[in-house]
C-alpha cells in the first residue's frame, strides 16, 4: 500500500478532507481532486493505486469519470461513491467496469474494504500486464518456421510427421524445437506446453479485453420495521 496512491475526486471540500484523513489512518497516500477534469489532467497511467470518485446518479449530460477512465484505456480500478446507491444502479455501475460501489455517507469498514479490494485488483492487473509483456516478448522472437513447429508439437504431432508436412528433415525439426525452447526460456517439454497454453489463453483474454475486473458493491445495512 505504501507504493500506491488512493485518488479521490469529490467536489465537496469537507468530504475530500475527511477521505484523505481516513486514507492516512490506513497508512496510505492520498491525492485529492475537486473535479473530473482536474484528475484527468494530472493522472499518469503508470502510477499504481485506485480511484474513488463521488457520483451523482441523477446527473445527466456528462460522461461519468469511470467511463472516461475506461475510454482512455487506463486500468486504474475505480470505486464509485454515491448517495443514491441501490441494487439496480450498483449492478449497472459494475457492468460499466466499476471495481466497487459504496454508499455515502461513508461507512468506514465498507470504505476500507472497497479501497483494499481495489488496490489488490490493481496489483493483480499490473502483474498480469507484466506477464503478458514478458510472454509476448519471448514469443515474438520465434521465426515463422519455429512457430509452425511449435503449433504442431502442441497438437501432439510427432517429429517425423511434422518433418513430412513441412518437407524438411527430422533433424531440422529437432533443431527448431531446441531453438524454440531456448527462446522461450524453458527446459522441459512439460514447461514448453504450459508456457504455450498460457500464451494462447492470454491472447484470448486480450481479445476480449479481460483485465481481471471483479466488481463489488457495498451499502449500509438498512433497518426494517
Amino acid at each position: 500500500m505504501a507504493d500506491s496512491t488512493i485518488f479521490i475526486v469529490d467536489d465537496d471540500d469537507e468530504s475530500r478532507e475527511w477521505f484523505c484523513s481516513f486514507v492516512v489512518s490506513m497508512q496510505g497516500q492520498c491525492e485529492a481532486y475537486s473535479s473530473d477534469d482536474e484528475f484527468l489532467s494530472a493522472y499518469q497511467p503508470a502510477r499504481s493505486g485506485c480511484l474513488v470518485t463521488s457520483l451523482d446518479l441523477r446527473a445527466t449530460g456528462k460522461t461519468p469519470l469511470h467511463l472516461e477512465v475506461a475510454r482512455r484505456g487506463w486500468t486504474l480500478p475505480v470505486v464509485i461513491a454515491s448517495m443514491q446507491v441501490d441494487v439496480p444502479s450498483a449492478v449497472r455501475l459494475m457492468s460499466e467496469g466499476a471495481a466497487y460501489v459504496v454508499e455515502k455517507p461513508y461507512v468506514p469498514e465498507n470504505l476500507r474494504a472497497a479501497i483494499l479490494f481495489a488496490l489488490e485488483q490493481d496489483v493483480q492487473i499490473r502483474l498480469q500486464r507484466f506477464r503478458i509483456a514478458d510472454l509476448q516478448g519471448r514469443f515474438s522472437r520465434l521465426t515463422e518456421s519455429e512457430q509452425a513447429v511449435l503449433d504442431l508439437i502442441a497438437e501432439g504431432v510427432p517429429n517425423k510427421t511434422i518433418a513430412r508436412r513441412l518437407d524438411v528433415a527430422v533433424r531440422t525439426i529437432e533443431a527448431r524445437r531446441r531453438r524454440v525452447m531456448e527462446k522461450l526460456g524453458v527446459n522441459s517439454f512439460a514447461r514448453l506446453m504450459t508456457t504455450y497454453g498460457e500464451f494462447r489463453m492470454i491472447n484470448a483474454e486480450e481479445a476480449h479485453s479481460s483485465l481481471l475486473r471483479q466488481p463489488r458493491w457495498a451499502m449500509k445495512e438498512r433497518r426494517t420495521g
